[in-house]
């Protein structure tokens, strides 16, 4: 009995740890799913990708759920095909197609086993190209280009590419057809001169603000309507050239160019300057003719270091007073404004060397211009000019321009501008001239074409410097034989008239 007993009890044991044993099996199976949901590799194999001859492997951060990947400069990104890896019992949702175009971000959804989802973004980019990738960007984005290089040849006997201790530091090119500036042009890092005008370039990429070495950046008939606001990050620069273009405007940005030296706007449609180019302390030159320009901002007064201004065939409604700030100008031009008269603030020019007021409106020579006593080179062609009575006392003048105005005789005080090399008095309504141009002996050009002189004083004859001597257009008949013993190298005369003996 004790035998049965011990072996009952052990049965009914056995029994009950077996009933434990499925109990706990089952619970296990119920809550067994995965939750594990990540992208554990991702790559472009070179097998499933024509574009790449390398397998590219991407680098994942878990915690962001972000996958970067770099591929080499000039990789076509519009259809590639990943290889993609996930955790186990996990899935990816690869959308319509496994081949993707990654020109943006690109989104995958990874599903865990128990539901659970997890969202990866996937961002491409290239390795910044070399300098010969560069340059073959720029010449196959422009089909039309002449620039005649031949591709398989080290860069440094292209044409017009200077290269210096193994960079890119310069690029002439200047009228090679080119209507596209590639935005790989930031990477030429070395460049500090970059001609590209007479081209057909109507935009300018942003990334050209990342030039920073560059001082000479020339743009001339290129067709700009507008420049990047990058424009400004340029702060080396010392010329920019942006003669002959389409703008309207300026970015407010070009204030930033603290070391620009000399710049050309003349021949756009501007209709403005901000008041930010008052800004540009060390401009020396600038050219604002030929745009629809009414006035200047009054900052321009803080422009000391100007010595050239080029401001003519503009829209002014008055003279721009502020002019008279900029007391360290030796060269200003007014042409073509038809300023009937100057406002005294033109005197306070004392350094002035060259005065340019050709087709202006002017009756008679401004005393105020009295007080430019450095003045050697004045243009007064095609005024109104009748009156020269405020011209002598400019005993420096060597160059004098009169020709074009209704002038029917000179003063005898011409003759006190002794110090004068070139003369011009063509196409005027002169009679007669006095014999005080003997005077001026320093004379090297004298012009008096197209006029209705009868005679010559013979005094004319003492300007034994005379180089160039234009009378023909006038109804001479006979010279005088001082002025024929002349040695004139240009002597023009009328084909009628006769040296006396």
């Amino acid at each position: 009995m004790k035998k049965i007993s011990i072996l009952f009890l052990s049965l009914f044991v056995l029994a009950a740890c077996s009933k434990d044993d499925d109990n706990g099996t089952n619970t296990e199976k119920e809550v067994e799913k995965s939750d594990a949901k990540e992208i554990t590799a991702f790559s472009f194999l070179a097998a499933d990708n024509e574009t790449l001859s390398e397998d590219i492997q991407a680098s994942i951060d878990k915690e962001a759920k972000t996958i970067t990947v770099t591929l080499p400069f000039g990789t076509e990104v519009t259809a590639l095909k990943p290889t993609i890896t996930v955790s186990d019992k996990a899935i990816v949702d690869l959308g319509d197609s496994e081949i993707k175009d990654f020109t943006e971000a690109v989104v995958y959804t990874v599903t865990a086993e128990d539901g659970s989802e997890a969202i990866y973004t996937v961002t491409l980019s290239t390795n910044s190209p070399t300098e010969r990738q560069v340059l073959i960007s720029l010449y196959n984005a422009n089909p039309n280009n002449t620039l005649g290089w031949n591709l398989d040849d080290d860069i440094a006997d292209w044409d017009e590419v200077k290269v210096e201790n193994g960079v890119v530091t310069t690029l002439w090119l200047t009228e090679k057809g080119l209507e596209v500036l590639p935005k790989e042009i930031e990477n030429l890092t070395n460049l500090t001169s970059l001609y590209l005008s007479e081209n057909l370039l109507t935009s300018l990429p942003s990334e050209i603000g990342n030039l920073t070495n560059l001082e000479n950046l020339y743009l001339r008939e290129t067709g700009l309507t507008a420049l990047p606001v990058e424009i400004g990050n340029l702060t080396n620069l010392i010329r920019l050239e942006l003669e002959e273009n389409s703008l309207t405007s300026l970015p407010v940005e070009i204030g930033n160019l603290a070391n620009l030296q000399f710049l050309d706007l003349k021949r756009n449609s501007l209709e403005s300057i901000p008041l930010e180019l008052g800004g540009l302390t060390k401009l020396e030159t600038l050219y604002l003719d030929r745009n629809s320009l009414t006035s200047i901002p009054e900052t321009m007064g803080n422009l000391t270091n100007l010595t050239s201004l080029y401001l003519g065939q503009n829209s002014f409604e008055s003279f721009p007073l502020v002019i008279g700030d900029i007391t360290n100008l030796k060269v200003l031009s007014l042409v073509g404004l038809y300023f009937e008269s100057l406002p005294n603030e033109i005197g306070n020019l004392a350094d002035l060397e060259i005065l340019n007021l050709e087709f202006n409106s002017l009756t008679s020579v401004p005393l105020v211009l009295g007080n430019l006593s450095n003045l050697y080179d004045l243009n007064l062609r095609s005024n109104a000019l009748t009156d020269l009575s405020g011209l002598f006392s400019f005993t420096n003048l060597r160059i004098l321009y009169l020709y074009d105005n209704p002038l029917t005789s000179l003063p005898a005080e011409i003759g006190n501008l002794s110090n004068l090399q070139e003369l011009l008095l063509q196409d005027c309504l002169l009679t007669s001239v006095p014999k005080e141009l003997g005077n001026l002996t320093n004379l090297r050009e004298l012009w008096l074409w197209d006029n209705s002189l009868t005679s010559l004083p013979s005094e004319i004859g003492n300007l034994t410097n005379l180089d160039a001597f234009w009378i023909g257009g006038n109804p001479l008949s006979t010279i005088p034989k001082e002025i024929c013993d002349l040695n004139i190298a240009d002597f023009r005369k009328p084909t009628t008239a006769v040296c006396e003996e």
